[in-house]
């Protein structure tokens, strides 16, 4: 997921063609050999003092991320597992404190485009992501559930904004397979009703970070953003898109396949975040960025 990143890039919501201009590190302070102390250290600030080498050996792949890592060798297969195991561990012991380090880093990495999510979705914006969605046909209103005369307050329509990106953008494709828009909805924001058991929805979920919503689409009673089998309340929807987002990022990992185009839209239109080499937007998003800069 490398990215360029403009310096003079600007945070209003009437402008969404201005891209960022710096490439992205790998992860922080393990893309260089001899930084294998500094990582150590940046993972030992909190109170919760714990061994990053004494996790990794504990896990099955452990020892051949060690001998990679000491060699000063880490390939991006190893590296991606040792943030895996990390994570999962942070996540086990620490919790919710996983989502202030990772928007730290964010911050850090790209700190002109780091609220960038909050200062774009507008009203102004989200009435014309509605009308844009009218004008692909009505069939994501039945896919949704939802009539939008029944949307009134700002909340409601920019949930609703937000759900509908997989039903008017394309679905992912898996070799020859594409993946229906129903697939593609559930990778990107799955809705539950409440009193679904938990326990078992996040014991049977996807490895890949993913936004879950209990109760009614366009007023949800919780929101979590899932990652590794754990559930991490957030206070909006708006907030966990924020955070799965940064997830995917500060961990280095591609996007679900079946909703990468719907994480494509966030990324570069909503966030302003192109990648390294041009030509490689999809055409539904330039389609998209177009109408909605009009």
């Amino acid at each position: 997921m490398d990215c360029i990143v403009s310096a003079s890039t600007s945070k209003s919501a009437d402008n969404l063609e201005v891209p960022i201009i710096t490439k992205r590190p790998l992860t922080p302070n393990l893309q260089a050999p001899g930084n294998k102390a500094d990582s150590i250290q940046y993972v030992k600030k909190s109170k919760h003092d714990f061994n990053v080498r004494s996790i990794i050996e504990g896990h099955t792949e452990g020892p051949a991320i060690l001998t990679e890592l000491d060699r000063g060798e880490l390939s991006r297969k190893m590296r991606i597992k040792m943030v895996q195991i990390l994570v999962a561990d942070i996540i086990e012991n620490f919790g919710d404190r996983l989502i202030s380090w990772v928007e730290m880093d964010f911050r850090i990495l790209y700190p002109d485009v780091a609220e960038n999510l909050f200062l774009r979705m507008v009203p102004t914006l989200v009435k014309k992501i509605l009308s844009y969605a009218h004008l692909q046909g009505t069939k994501w209103l039945s896919y949704l559930n939802i009539r939008t005369e029944n949307l009134k307050t700002d909340e409601q329509k920019m949930n609703i904004a937000i759900s509908l990106l997989p039903c008017i953008l394309p679905t992912g494709r898996n070799g020859e397979k594409r993946c229906s828009i129903d697939e593609a909805m559930r990778s990107f924001l799955d809705v539950k009703p409440i009193g679904t058991n938990m326990p078992k929805l996040l014991e049977e979920a996807s490895r890949s970070p993913f936004i879950l919503a209990i109760g009614a689409r366009e007023s949800p009673n919780q929101v979590f953003v899932v990652v590794d089998g754990q559930g991490l309340e957030q206070p909006s929807l708006v907030k966990a898109v924020d955070v799965c987002f940064k997830l995917f990022y500060i961990l280095d990992v591609h996007y679900p396949w079946q909703c990468a185009v719907t994480w494509e839209f966030i990324q570069k239109v909503l966030y302003g975040i192109e990648d390294k080499l041009k030509g490689k937007t999809s055409p539904a998003v330039i389609a998209m960025r177009a109408a909605l800069n009009k």
